[in-house]
């Protein structure tokens, strides 16, 4: 294998390929990615098994060949190489040579025959608006958890309806990680079937999806078969496997009717919030608002550091009421909602408190208080 590929445009699809490794396995092979070059491109595949991803770099191909080469450690030679052509050589000993300018590395690789093949894909794809799956990502992923002790809240809930009399169709995306929730609904007249009895896709492969298709653009295509879902877009095919088990009753804890609602301008509650929460406990990042006719008053204290108070602007229906909740939850709630206003609501002190905005209809967090002693 030869291969002479341009440095700048080989860096992205290196991350893209890293990015779906395990940092912690037992199969040394899944810590490799393999390099197969043929016709006019060279064909990147990595997988942990229950992601896998190939994509396609354009290239000059002087000799046709494959290996495997240890991922992360090609992303950091690559990255670091002169700005220009950089060539691949796989030698007869079974070591890649890469050079560039006067740049030289060797790394040894493992035989191709060992690497997981890549999962049948299906032959009929259905085209989605790339934009829309994007945002819908956007606003979601943030709320799934990291824990892996509880899996089927390290991914996102896709959820497809559609009504048969008139035809439309919605999707939904809900995540949650136990202590917060973000839920983003949008119609679409694409019929995804294969999300009708919901699926729970992993957060780490849906983050390199999202990442991959604001790349490329457009339109991408997604499809089921044998209970995985493939996305294929240009130059890049990737397949997720759900996750296993059943998704919170997330409704549950959703209020219908909240009794209280205060109506603050989005960015003077972000920016108070920020500063409040300078002085926070660093273990429960708590800050307390306070509500009352025309104000909001936000303080937080920590007994080793010290306290602070902020009072901003704010319209209240319903009762005086105080709550305390985690400030970095809420912050990240208005940074992905739109509109000038933020709408809280909720029915009392340690009740779900419901985040949400006129402007993004289809939108909503729902954060837990935190109990104030």
């Amino acid at each position: 294998m030869i291969v002479h590929i341009d440095k700048d445009a080989a860096v992205p699809v290196l991350a893209q390929a890293v990015s779906v490794l395990e940092r912690k396995t037992t199969r040394e092979i899944l810590e490799h990615i393999l390099l197969d070059a043929r016709g006019d491109a060279l064909h990147v595949r990595s997988t942990d098994l229950k992601i896998s991803l190939v994509q396609s770099l354009p290239c000059e191909v002087k000799m046709q060949g494959a290996a495997a080469a240890p991922g992360r450690k090609l992303y950091e030679i690559v990255r670091e190489l002169p700005a220009g052509t950089a060539t691949l050589e796989l030698e007869e000993n079974g070591w890649l040579h890469i050079t560039a300018a006067k740049t030289s590395f060797r790394i040894p690789t493992e035989r191709p025959d060992e690497f997981p093949e890549f999962p049948v894909s299906p032959d009929e794809f259905f085209r989605f608006p790339a934009l829309s799956f994007v945002t819908m990502l956007d606003k979601t992923l943030f709320s799934a958890s990291n824990d892996e002790t509880r899996p089927t809240l390290c991914g996102v809930y896709l959820h497809a309806q559609g009504d048969p009399n008139t035809g439309s169709h919605t999707l939904r995306m809900v995540s949650t990680d136990g202590h917060r929730l973000a839920i983003m609904e949008q119609p679409t007249s694409v019929d995804l079937h294969m999300f009708q009895d919901g699926l729970i896709l992993p957060k780490k492969g849906l983050t390199s999806l999202k990442s991959l298709i604001e790349e490329a653009g457009d339109e991408f295509e997604i499809a089921q078969s044998n209970g995985k879902i493939f996305c294929r877009i240009p130059h890049a095919h990737m397949c997720l496997t759900p996750i296993d088990g059943s998704f919170p009753r997330y409704q549950d804890v959703i209020p219908t009717e909240p009794k209280n609602r205060v109506t603050l301008a989005k960015d003077a509650f972000a920016d108070a919030l920020r500063r409040v929460s300078l002085m926070t406990d660093p273990d429960t990042h708590s800050v307390i608002l306070d509500a009352d006719r025309g104000r909001v008053l936000l303080t937080s204290m920590n007994t080793l550091t010290g306290d602070s108070r902020e009072e901003i602007e704010a319209t209240l229906e319903g009762e005086p009421l105080r709550i305390a909740f985690n400030a970095s939850y809420f912050l990240d709630a208005l940074r992905h909602l739109s509109g000038p206003e933020v709408r809280i609501e909720i029915d009392q002190p340690l009740a779900p408190c419901l985040i949400r905005s006129d402007e993004d209809p289809g939108y909503l967090c729902v954060v837990m208080p935190i109990r104030i002693d």
